[in-house]
């Protein structure tokens, strides 16, 4: 074999040694860069030919180099970056719960009626807050009882002819979302379209119109009245060319008393029928009340005679009133007599009573006359 096709043979040889070279050479400088930081990359051809010995000594002094300058050769990442890295996994689900709590914080337990949009927020003159809203005509009070009914006037009387109302909106406490909403507007002009808050008056409402010759009048009817109905209502009336009235109504809702027990002097409770007593005995009985917002009268009736209402009120004892009766020398005249106790807060409701019967031991002349009779 010649030499030149030695050299021939040996050259395809060398191409590939010097591509895989190069390869485990860039794939080396890659990784070393990384690791080490300032390390002098391996290169094909004469600089193949470096003594690893020299090669290792090269790698030790650039990684003593680089240990140096670590931190500005290959700069960490910067705590601030590190955080975001921390919070990825539950930013989402945390955004979304700030997001809930945001909306509930913002209208809480109302609802809102989906075709007012902003509405709400404005007086119906473009006034935005509810604290300059104008006020017109004064404060009106109406009282209802527990589970009864009751109206909330709302005077929707236009100021001026050929007018009248397109929308009402009520208000509680003054919030700002409407708790009802009366709306004749454009396409619910021949038919009225009506709205409450499920969370406040829900279908317990409705709102009414009495169209007279000279007048109008609306009130909102609330059936199956509820203790947490008491409070400030504010009516807003929208009219289709004047401007908007905003007028005033408090509602007080009273709770009657809830339970009655009559007692002796001892605490013991009485049966309908108290007795015998002797003649000339003295009764006492004690009326005990519970419940009840304003704090109801206790008083005793005789028959239908009043005779005692001087009630006890404790105020170490919530919504607890009594009343103590005391009856001195009983006679003749209180057999059989009909005691009551009644317990009221409002004229609204019949008052809560409970009545007993007292019964007497007659001393007997039968003996005395038996007696004369012999002698």
């Amino acid at each position: 074999m010649t030499a030149s096709s030695k050299v021939k043979r040996m050259l395809p040889q060398q191409t590939e040694d010097d591509g895989r070279s190069r390869s485990e050479n860039v794939a080396g400088h890659d990784w070393q860069s990384h690791r080490i930081g300032c390390a002098t990359p391996r290169m094909a051809g004469s600089n193949r030919a470096i003594r690893r010995d020299e090669l290792s000594a090269q790698g030790e002094t650039a990684g003593s180099v680089s240990g140096a300058n670590k931190t500005s050769a290959n700069p960490q990442v910067k705590p601030r970056f590190a955080i975001f890295r921390l919070l990825h996994p539950v930013a989402p689900p945390l955004l979304l719960a700030l997001f809930l709590l945001t909306l509930m914080a913002c209208r809480p337990c109302h609802g809102h009626d989906p075709e007012l949009f902003d509405m709400d927020d404005e007086d119906g003159n473009g006034a935005i807050g509810t604290d300059i809203v104008q006020i017109t005509g004064p404060l009106q009070h109406v009282v209802s009882v527990v589970k009864g009914k009751t109206n909330l006037p709302c005077d929707i009387t236009p100021p001026v002819e050929d007018d009248q109302a397109s929308l009402v909106l009520f208000y509680k406490d003054d919030a700002s979302p409407s708790i009802y909403t009366y709306d004749a507007r454009d396409k619910y002009a021949s038919r009225p379209r009506h709205w409450s808050d499920d969370n406040v008056l829900g279908k317990r409402a409705f709102f009414s119109t009495v169209v007279l010759q000279n007048s109008s009048s609306g009130c909102l009817m609330i059936d199956n009245v509820r203790e947490s109905d008491a409070g400030l209502y504010r009516c807003r009336v929208d009219f289709k060319r004047s401007p908007t009235r905003n007028s005033r109504v408090n509602l007080t809702v009273v709770v009657p008393p809830k339970q009655m027990k009559i007692t002796n002097e001892k605490g013991v409770d009485v049966d309908d029928i108290i007795g015998p007593f002797d003649e000339d005995a003295t009764l006492i009985l004690v009326c005990i009340v519970t419940g009840g917002n304003p704090t109801p009268e206790v008083t005793w009736w005789q028959e239908e005679r009043m005779i005692d209402r001087h009630a006890e009120i404790r105020h170490s004892e919530q919504g607890v009133a009594r009343n103590v009766l005391q009856l001195e020398r009983l006679g003749r005249v209180d057999l059989r007599t009909k005691l009551s106790c009644h317990a009221s807060n409002t004229q609204l409701s019949q008052p809560l009573t409970k009545s007993v019967e007292i019964e007497l031991n007659r001393k007997s002349k039968t003996n005395f006359l038996i007696l004369l009779y012999w002698l």
